[in-house]
């Protein structure tokens, strides 16, 4: 993008602006104009009109398209929105928008947090280079730092250049966006933080940060906004790099506020919407609220355990080798070309089950696990839509018969996607207290059920809680699509028992995911068991798949090579999927 020198005088366009270092908000705008705007130019910004009564301002603008202001540019239904179109491009010269301002009153502090919502038109074909997207610019010490998309994925520039890689990588829907930007306590101390939330959910964090390692930073100590010797300023920007020559994107943005405390961005902005996903149990029941989880930092280590399950489907003999129920007999072996002999299950058009029938197979009781398995659904596959289900894989647990319909249970555990999302969730509906429905009993009774019905038991959001008597249950799942169709992919969880002290259920159940090697969820304070069960481990291994409300269409999934092992793995991790592949996430 042709770039202007431009002094700027007033700050961002917004309904807030403080003076003090105590101030809790920096700067702030809705874009709740009482009318459309569009402008390409410094000048033309005049013409917006939702400034606050303190005259702030946005008083630069650069940008190739025109920018827009407009009800068809807003999140959600009422209000409007703000819009940069950021390509095409020639391939020669940096192409977008950045619209920028100083607060009128300056602005010293060692924590930020930037909120925001927004969504890109397309986060996908950004050509051979990679190219990258700016998104919000501000100083540390006159040095850049950058929030920006590198060839689709969250990066942090700082200084000269990229430090932080593939922190998250947005889809093309609304979400909201919470940096926080925390200075080092003192120019020797590894302490400064970045941390991400997507939809009130941590996606990425570092919390030590050196600041002065990084370009010519000094001290790191501090941030600045407005005038304070220098100019220190904010920018929104969707500025592409000069390497794209793709077709045309835009970018949206709405409520952007920066402040000083993580109360004040949510007070702003609001709680991101949520859907629902699946209940738990087979039969089609009501949603629960999901519980978005974190991606992991890093695989755990892994260590030596023992091999408890392990089934390569080398042939359709699956009552020789331990396993029962209905697909003990009619189970379907097929040929394929890249992993030889899988398990197929194939979907009529209109079924919920599939034409071959439900596998178990019982394991030596283990409270913390690993299992990994290959999963590869057709090219042609088609999810519910519902934002919930289908089921597929089962655990059950050493407290119920290994016959038992997994959806009324002391605990099932359910490994599945949806909308191509990996989901993990649970049940305990035999646990319920059905005479203090709607009660919290943490705290109060270890006889209680964890996922639903008797109020939360970690730090996570109830699940839900429906029929008479009640079931339960709670999901977890990853903020965004990334299974493909037509593709085998790689996935390996790891469940831990939550520890009980004194009686006493204790949030420490660990969960994780990984997908092809890539870890997407990491938590390790969730509850699984209370005082009341101390000895609840896992015991049963389950394939029951169940498409809520029936395919669409005929279509067929399979699996491969499933193990479950003690401990973090003794399992060999999955290798990546054949090479040759584009793997979208």
């Amino acid at each position: 993008m042709k770039k202007k020198v431009t002094t700027l005088f007033l700050s961002v366009l917004c309904l807030f602006a403080v003076s003090s270092a105590n101030a809790m908000i920096i700067v702030a705008d809705h874009f709740n104009m009482d009318k459309d705007w569009s402008g390409i130019t410094d000048e033309a910004t005049k013409g917006i009109t939702s400034t606050d009564a303190s005259g702030n301002k946005w008083a630069s603008l650069g940008a190739n398209y025109p920018v827009v202001i407009n009800q068809e540019s807003a999140y959600g239904d009422a209000g409007r929105g703000l819009r940069f179109q950021v390509a095409p491009g020639s391939g020669t010269t940096t192409i977008g928008c950045e619209m920028g301002g100083y607060p009128q009153t300056p602005w010293q502090g060692r924590s930020q947090y930037i909120g925001y919502y927004s969504k890109l038109s397309d986060n996908s074909n950004w050509g051979s280079k990679g190219s990258t997207l700016k998104m919000l610019r501000f100083n540390m010490e006159k040095n850049d730092v950058i929030p920006e998309l590198v060839g689709g994925a969250y990066s942090v520039f700082i200084g000269t250049s990229n430090v932080f890689n593939g922190i998250y990588r947005p889809d093309n829907n609304w979400h909201k966006y919470l940096w926080e930007f925390t200075a080092q306590s003192s120019s020797a101390v590894a302490d400064g933080v970045i941390r991400l939330w997507v939809d009130d959910v941590v996606v990425w964090e570092r919390t030590n940060v050196k600041w002065n390692d990084y370009g010519t930073i000094n001290n790191g100590t501090y941030f600045n906004y407005g005038y304070n010797g220098s100019w220190y300023f904010f920018f929104i920007q969707g500025n592409l790099s000069a390497t794209y020559n793709g077709p045309t994107k835009y970018m949206y943005w709405d409520d952007y506020i920066i402040a000083t405390t993580k109360e004040e961005v949510d007070k702003f902005i609001g709680t991101s919407g949520t859907s629902s996903t699946p209940a738990a149990p087979v039969e089609p029941a009501p949603a629960p609220a999901p519980v978005e989880p974190a991606p992991a930092p890093a695989a755990p280590v892994e260590t030596a355990g023992v091999t408890l399950l392990q089934e390569k489907f080398n042939d359709a003999l699956l009552s020789s080798r331990g396993w029962f129920d209905a697909g003990a007999t009619n189970s379907k072996v097929v040929n394929d070309a890249t992993r030889g002999n899988v398990l197929e299950y194939s979907y009529n058009s209109g079924a919920s089950t599939p034409t071959t029938g439900a596998l178990r197979k019982e394991f030596t009781d283990a409270d913390d696990i690993t299992i990994t398995y290959y999963v590869k659904y057709a090219s042609n596959w088609q999810w519910t839509g519902l934002g919930y289900g289908p089921h597929e894989l089962y655990l059950l647990s050493n407290l119920d018969s290994s016959w038992i319909g997994p959806a009324k249970t002391h605990l099932t555990t359910y490994l599945e996607s949806i909308e191509g999302k990996q989901t993990i969730a649970f049940q305990d509906a035999l646990n319920i207290d059905q005479n203090r429905v709607g009660t919290s009993l943490k705290g109060i009774s270890e006889n209680r059920g964890v996922f639903g019905c008797n109020g939360s038991s970690d730090s996570y959001p109830d699940g839900i809680c429906w029929g008479t008597p009640k079931i339960n249950g709670k999901t977890w799942k990853a903020s965004m699509p990334v299974i493909t169709n037509g593709v085998w992919h790689s996935v390996k969880v790891r469940l831990k028992m939550n520890s009980i002290i004194n009686g006493v259920g204790v949030a420490d159940g660990i969960m994780q995911y990984w997908l092809d090697g890539v870890p997407y969820m990491d938590n390790k304070n969730i509850m699984i068991r209370t005082g009341a069960n101390p000895n609840l481990k896992w015991s049963t291994f389950m394939i029951a798949p169940y498409f809520h409300n029936g395919a669409k269409q005929t279509q067929k999934f399979w699996l491969d090579d499933i193990q479950v092992t003690t401990g973090t793995s003794t399992a060999d991790t999955p290798p990546a999927p054949p090479t040759g592949l584009r793997i979208v996430l």
